[in-house]
């Protein structure tokens, strides 16, 4: 009789954790399936907006256009990262992360000519406030960028633009600006240490 409820109470054990098993086992294939049909889609989405994003910030087009490696050690010790940059027909294309108010990092694409003058800027993704921080993809706001030079490093202003290297801040969201700023000037600063004639 005791071996009896000793096999009973063993089947009470392990018959939850087989059903468990099984359980886990099908939700790990589901997801499995669901990653490789989503995989492609999703990796053509990305490419399709950062093509987009380059071709904004390069006015002279992306004919010709090629990666270059990121120069080493240029992002040591660094809190805003140089991802990627680009080399088109008069200029580059550099691609930054950086960060503004949302916890989510900014990710642009800097578009700088030969003269280090910048010709485009474009947010490729950011998690930023809606109705706030989320105006760093405005048109107008983008725009201040254009034509800055990186001779000398931006600064955010609140009480309008005066100066050459002056950014006017989006009302209420100064650290997004700031944020978006930050990762120009560190487009600037790879562009004279790296990509500079001479340099």
């Amino acid at each position: 009789m005791s071996e009896s409820k000793a096999l009973l109470k063993e089947d009470s054990v392990l018959r939850p954790a087989l059903i468990l098993f099984a359980i886990c086992s099908i939700a790990g294939l589901i997801l499995g399936l669901a990653h490789m049909v989503t995989q492609k889609p999703i990796e053509s989405k990305i490419d399709s907006v950062n093509k987009a994003a380059l071709e904004e910030v390069l006015p002279e087009g992306t004919d010709g256009l090629k990666e270059i490696e990121v120069a080493d050690g240029a992002n040591d010790g660094q809190p805003i990262l140089i991802d990627q940059v680009f080399q088109a027909k008069g200029g580059w294309a550099v691609k930054v992360t950086g960060k503004g108010y949302a916890s989510d990092p900014i990710e642009l694409a800097v578009g700088i000519d030969d003269q280090g003058t910048v010709t485009g800027l474009s947010v490729i993704r950011s998690s930023e406030s809606p109705g706030l921080g989320s105006h760093a993809s405005d048109p107008s706001f983008r725009q201040q960028y254009v034509g800055k030079s990186a001779d000398q490093d931006l600064v955010v202003t609140k009480t309008g633009a005066s100066a050459d290297n002056e950014i006017d801040a989006i009302t209420a969201a100064t650290r997004t600006t700031n944020g978006v700023t930050a990762a120009v000037n560190r487009v600037f600063a790879y562009y004279r240490q790296y990509l500079k004639e001479g340099q």
